[in-house]
């Protein structure tokens, strides 16, 4: 009886020890549909590629003429390659800003080669002083194509500040980004006034069904911060890590 009461204490010992690994196994395949892989859906999401000079500061505008239609023409418009800008920055312009202006870019950038991003806010345009609703903050934009599925959205919001900055340069700053499509969501993101002038922001955006999604920043309209950052744009389906392809 004795050898049976032995045994059956084994038994019971090693159904738990199965069950905990099976619980590990089941745990390990669900952390893997958190990894975001596949191919990049943003185009110019580091806001390198234009078709105006390569100069320190660049005002942005929609179009030069205001009677054009294309955002972007050979030889004419200061304008972002794949972005649309908002008509509103004929009045109140966005910024392409150059890494060593002096509001610096992002640190530790995974390409040291990318030197630009944008200021939403145009470039201490209205420091201090909320933007008069009838010269809002222009949005900028593109058209993405999903398919069904989860994705994850990243990119760097920038504030400004530092030792030597004037008060008026310290964060908060906020953007609104605006998804509207197969995806409908409207996201408010601010920074940590009290972390890093550059902050990686990843929400989590559900498609329902494939088709295309118009992903837009703008800053809200409340800011009065002179320089408010947008770099590293990216858009990536979520799956399974044994689906992702090996770097």
């Amino acid at each position: 009886m004795r050898t049976i009461t032995i045994l059956a204490a084994i038994a019971i010992v090693l159904i738990a020890v199965l069950l905990l690994l099976l619980l590990k196994i089941i745990g390990f395949r669900q952390a893997e549909v958190e990894v975001a892989c596949g191919p990049e859906l943003v185009q110019n999401g580091s806001f390198e590629a234009k078709d105006f000079p390569a100069v320190g500061v660049t005002a942005l505008t929609d179009s030069s003429d205001p009677h054009a239609t294309a955002n972007c023409r050979p030889g004419g418009d200061r304008c972002l390659q794949n972005w649309a800008i908002g008509a509103d920055s004929r009045r109140n312009p966005l910024a392409w800003v150059q890494n060593g202006s002096g509001i610096g870019g992002v640190p530790n950038d995974p390409n040291p080669n990318e030197k630009r991003f944008l200021d939403m806010s145009g470039g201490s345009n209205h420091p201090g002083v909320p933007v008069p609703p009838e010269i809002p903050f222009p949005p900028v934009g593109q058209t993405i194509h999903v398919d069904a599925g989860d994705y994850q959205l990243r990119f760097d919001l920038g504030q400004g500040g530092g030792q030597n900055a004037p008060p008026n340069f310290s964060g908060p700053v906020s953007l609104t980004v605006d998804i509207s499509g197969v995806i409908t969501q409207n996201l408010q993101v601010t920074s940590d006034a009290n972390g890093p002038l550059w902050q990686t922001q990843t929400p989590v955006l559900k498609a329902p069904n494939s088709g295309d999604i118009a992903l837009g920043f703008q800053a809200s309209p409340s800011q009065t911060k002179p320089f408010i950052g947008l770099d590293n744009v990216s858009l990536k389906q979520l799956k399974p890590f044994s689906a992702c392809p090996s770097p």
